[in-house]
């Protein structure tokens, strides 16, 4: 007997069993054909790229090759459509500085070096820049409405329009009015790069921070877009955005140079890639944030019974107090975890000579009670403990001994 759906279902095809695909008929990254292959990169944005040739030999390979074919015709191409709108008689100097670029990109491709450092690209774009900037407005309306950058070049009318501005701002001879007029420019950059942040263009937010003149909101700036390529998984380029802060010594800057750090930590903490963590919560400037950065990985790999690598993050928590804490809560979890031997040899090995080395052995025999390994915590209390303190073990182990008994016993009878 079938069953067949009834009501507003009965318009709709029951799902069909799908063929589950053999291993050779999937495609992976680095197998797909090269007219795909170079497509997929031609959506992606400088970092996404970068990101991509991180992943394995091969992707690199091909995304430097690809790259390396596309990016030299295409910018030829956008400078060549950019020395066509401008009139000769009027752009002379501009065309011939254009056209000498096409002259050097020819002879000197750099897709493989922009990928591995910003090297190559960035000179080109500056001089495309510096010669956009010597354009009136109405041409520069004109081209921008007709030539469209390449994706690789961001949006470099744009960049040229905001660099003028601040340049004419410079040039204020009142400081007053100078400082007013950056600051407002400032104020508006960094709310436009919040907006690309938002859109996901992370490369061209990254354009808008460098242009911005106060320092405090450059760093703002900065540290946005470094929080946001984290959250979208990019934590190299979180990580080199990050390294743009320096603080002026203030407290408002030295939250903001460590407020990247800690946002990167914790993403990669929940991503469990608890090694590149433990590298960057050693960039945390603040010795405090650090410390507690490492409370949290140490506590990260003792969940997952990475005991040796608990113990050497561990290592790194600046106050003792904090520090030998963290040592006691391993010892415990060994404890726990059946090696009691270890548990032993760590309390006795990391805990300075300034412990009450009782108190920790006194915890460690009630731990062991609790789990109901009763023998290793008697052995604990005889080894390692004297006198009343000894006694104390013994009692609690007494104690936690006869609630157990006293549970199996009313579990017979009921049974």
């Amino acid at each position: 007997m079938s069953i067949q759906p009834s009501g507003a279902a009965a318009s709709y095809p029951l799902a069909l069993p799908v063929k589950k695909p053999r291993v050779s008929e999937i495609h992976t990254m680095d197998s797909l054909p090269k007219e795909v292959f170079g497509k997929i990169l031609h959506c992606l944005d400088l970092r996404d790229l970068q990101a991509m040739a991180s992943l394995s030999t091969i992707l690199k390979t091909r995304v430097i090759t690809e790259v390396s074919d596309s990016e030299p015709p295409a910018l030829i191409n956008f400078i060549k459509r950019l020395i066509q709108g401008l009139y000769v008689a009027r752009f002379s100097r501009e065309r011939g500085d254009l056209t000498g670029l096409v002259g050097e990109i020819s002879r000197n491709p750099f897709g493989g070096l922009r990928l591995l450092k910003e090297g190559g690209i960035l000179p080109v774009k500056n001089q495309i820049i510096g010669v956009i900037k010597r354009l009136d407005d109405e041409t520069l309306a004109t081209l921008e409405s007709q030539v469209k950058p390449p994706k690789f070049m961001g949006n470099v009318f744009t960049l040229a329009h905001h660099q003028s501005v601040i340049e004419e701002a410079q040039r204020i001879q009142d400081k007053k009015n100078r400082e007013q007029k950056l600051l407002k420019i400032s104020k508006d950059l960094l709310a436009i790069s919040r907006k690309l942040i938002g859109s996901r263009k992370f490369d061209e937010a990254i354009d808008i921070a460098k242009l911005i003149p106060d320092t405090g909101k450059k760093q703002a700036a900065y540290r946005d877009v470094s929080i946001a390529l984290a959250e979208a998984g990019n934590f190299d380029g979180a990580i080199d955005i990050a390294r743009l802060i320096v603080s002026d010594g203030s407290y408002a800057s030295e939250y903001i140079v460590c407020e990247p750090f800690k946002r990167i930590f914790y993403f990669l903490l929940v991503a469990e890639n608890f090694g590149k963590a433990s590298h960057v919560a050693m960039m945390i400037p603040d010795s405090q944030l650090r410390s507690e950065s490492c409370i949290d990985l140490s506590r990260a790999l003792k969940k997952v019974k990475d005991f040796d690598n608990a113990l050497d993050v561990a290592g790194s928590i600046t106050p003792r107090w904090m520090r030998n804490d963290m040592i006691k809560e391993i010892a415990m979890a060994l404890a726990v975890d059946g090696s009691v031997d270890r548990a032993v040899f760590v309390i006795k090995s990391y805990l300075g000579v300034d412990e009450d080395m009782w108190v920790v052995f006194h915890g460690l025999c009630k731990t062991l009670a609790d789990i109901k390994n009763f023998d290793k915590a008697t052995e604990i209390a005889i080894s390692h403990l004297d006198g009343e303190h000894r006694s104390y073990a013994l009692k609690y182990i007494s104690r936690r001994l006869a609630d157990g008994e006293a549970v199996h016993s009313q579990c017979t009878v009921s049974a």
